[in-house]
C-alpha cells in the first residue's frame, strides 16, 4: 500500500489553518467578555451603592475601584481584539499565498460564528435590497459597536480621575486605564479606517 508523502507546504497550510481557528475563537471570547464588561461597568456606574457587591469574587468593592478596573480591562479588550483581527487578517493573507487563491475565497474558513455574524447575515433576495445606508451599517457594524465602548470607557476613565473622591488606588488605575484609551483610539481609528475603505472598494465593484 502506498503513504503519500506530507510536504512543508501542506503542513503550513495545516498550521495556518489551525491557527486562524485559534484566532476565530479567541476573537469570540474577546468580543463576548467586553460585551459583559461593558454591561458590568454600566451597571456599576448607574448603581447607587458606594460599595457594590462583586458576585464572581464574593466580596464587596468600593465603586470607584470597580470602575477604573472595568475602564482598564475594557479599553485593554479593545487593543487586544484590534490586534487579533490584525493577526487573523495577516493568517488568511499567507494561508491564501500558500494555496495560492485570493483573500476573498476563503471566508470560509472561519468556523467561530458570533452574534454580529448573525446580525449581519440576510436572505440572498433580501440582501440584494440593501440600500446603501443598510449597506454601510452592515459593514461597520464591528467597528460600530467597539467605537461606542471606547467612548463608554473614556468617560469613565476621565469621570473618575477629575473626581476629587474615590481611592487613590482607583485613581492610579484610572490613569493606566486613560493611557490604555489612548493606545486603543489609535488601534481602534485604523481599524475602523479599514473597514470603511473596505466598504468603498465593495460599492465601486
Amino acid at each position: 500500500m502506498s503513504q503519500e508523502k506530507t510536504t512543508l507546504n501542506d503542513k503550513t497550510v495545516d498550521w495556518l489553518y489551525e491557527r486562524f481557528q485559534a484566532i476565530s475563537k479567541a476573537h469570540n471570547s474577546y468580543l463576548y467578555l467586553l460585551l459583559f464588561v461593558s454591561v458590568f461597568s454600566f451597571v456599576t456606574f448607574a448603581s447607587s451603592d458606594v460599595n457594590p457587591h462583586v458576585s464572581i469574587l464574593s466580596v464587596a468593592v468600593d465603586r470607584a475601584l470597580v470602575l477604573s478596573g472595568c475602564a482598564l480591562l475594557g479599553s485593554w479588550l479593545i487593543v487586544a481584539y484590534c490586534g487579533n483581527y490584525d493577526m487573523g487578517e495577516a493568517t488568511l493573507s499567507r494561508l491564501a499565498d500558500e494555496l495560492s487563491c485570493e483573500y476573498e475565497d476563503l471566508e470560509f474558513v472561519d468556523t467561530h460564528s458570533n452574534l454580529f455574524d448573525y446580525a449581519k447575515y440576510a436572505r440572498p433576495e433580501r440582501a440584494l435590497r440593501r440600500g446603501v445606508v443598510s449597506r454601510c451599517s452592515v459593514q461597520l457594524l464591528y467597528p460600530t459597536a467597539l467605537l461606542l465602548a471606547w467612548c463608554w470607557f473614556s468617560y469613565i476613565s476621565l469621570m473618575e480621575l477629575i473626581d476629587s473622591g474615590g481611592l487613590w488606588a482607583a485613581k492610579v488605575i484610572c490613569l493606566v486605564a486613560a493611557i490604555t484609551v489612548f493606545v486603543a483610539f489609535r488601534r481602534l481609528s485604523d481599524f475602523i479606517g479599514r473597514r470603511w475603505r473596505t466598504f468603498l472598494i465593495a460599492e465601486r465593484a
